[in-house]
């Protein structure tokens, strides 16, 4: 188990069809994060790009509790 640490940042949830969606980074750790989205994310694994750099993860949904979810870094 990795530490967590509070986050407040923007990010996109990216796969190979369709558009980015928008989410809030809301917690973060070396092996995944918690981020907050308000619209639909159809599938279990996608890339996540953070607004502030442009960094990518590649994540699989580990949970749902909408309006969130947690993910795990591949």
């Amino acid at each position: 188990m990795h530490p967590r640490w509070r986050t407040l940042k923007g990010g996109q949830i990216v796969w190979a069809t369709g558009g980015p969606i928008k989410c809030i980074i809301r917690n973060l750790s070396e092996g995944g994060a918690c981020l907050e989205v308000h619209a639909p994310v159809p599938h279990n694994t996608f890339d996540l790009i953070f607004d502030s750099d442009n960094s990518r993860y590649q994540c699989k949904v580990v949970w749902r509790q909408p309006p969130r979810m947690g993910v795990q870094f591949q």
